[in-house]
């Protein structure tokens, strides 16, 4: 189990930056640079389970 909530926090700051709040008004969908910063933990914490293969992570 990933407890995201607690992986994700650090992710979150300054939080407009991360969603298309400036782009298109929108705060619900995350920009490229949001989509990254709230997938590197998940990403972290499976390759820590090593649950995906090392050659597989850039």
């Amino acid at each position: 189990m990933l407890d995201l909530l607690v992986r994700s926090r650090p992710a979150v700051s300054p939080p407009r930056a991360l969603f298309l709040t400036d782009e298109a008004g929108d705060n619900t969908h995350t920009s490229e640079r949001g989509a990254t910063a709230f997938s590197r933990p998940v990403l972290d914490g499976l390759a820590a389970r090593e649950l995906v293969p090392a050659a597989m992570i850039r």
